[in-house]
């Protein structure tokens, strides 16, 4: 696992154009056009996104391979948890389409909001991963087979999306961190989870079901 990911510097035209260029042979990933997108609109967003991902915790607990580090998709989540942490369920339902082209467009209209207070957002994201380090480490995203008692394979996007959002919108009053394996076992065991965490990873309708059963899961009441 990189430590420190490596970055591929672009030169950056205008958005619309570099979405449209390759880099040194290579097509750019997603995150890669939204970074330098960010960094036009504001530098001091990107700069917040890079200090989250560089975050011990978050490393430890996401424990992603090289090749994704290198696809910049360190940045994808820490943007997915900016974006989605603390929306309410009205907002999450009127979601539909593409994710890719959601986090795009959600993160140009953050990045033109400068009076937006990101003060909350990185005190929920490092108590987030904090409490998930504490209490699975590089297990927090992995899948759980209950008939095993064992956390297997690697980083999850689903288990990601209920576990670290979950537990994110109750950053004011959060769960102990010894009740937090338990309830993530808890969710391996649900049907609705099981069936939406199947949709794939570019599929909105999923953010309406699944975010909402994780806030359920690890509320303190």
């Amino acid at each position: 696992m990189s430590q420190h990911p490596t970055t591929r510097y672009v030169v950056c035209v205008s958005p619309k154009l570099f979405q449209r260029l390759n880099t040194g042979g290579l097509v750019a990933t997603p995150q890669e056009v939204r970074n330098c997108i960010l960094l036009m609109l504001n530098k001091d967003l990107y700069e917040l996104m890079r200090s989250l991902a560089n975050y011990e915790s978050f490393i430890s607990c996401t424990a992603l391979s090289d090749r994704l580090y290198e696809e910049q998709y360190d940045m994808e989540l820490v943007l997915r948890f900016i974006l989605l942490f603390d929306k309410e369920e009205e907002y999450l339902k009127k979601f539909r389409g593409d994710v890719s082209n959601y986090l795009t467009d959600e993160m140009r209209e953050m990045a033109r909001n400068k009076k937006f207070d990101y003060s909350h957002i990185e005190k929920a994201f490092k108590q987030t991963f904090d409490i998930l380090n504490q209490a699975l480490g590089d297990d927090s995203f992995k899948r759980y087979i209950s008939e095993r008692d064992e956390f297997v394979g690697g980083f999850y996007l689903p288990a990601y999306e209920i576990i670290a959002l979950g537990i994110a919108y109750h950053y004011q009053n959060p769960l102990q961190t010894n009740e937090i394996s338990s309830r993530i076992k808890n969710i391996w065991s649900d049907r609705t989870y099981r069936q939406w965490s199947l949709m794939g990873r570019n599929n909105t309708r999923s953010f309406s079901r699944v975010i909402p059963l994780g806030r359920k899961e690890f509320s303190p009441q």
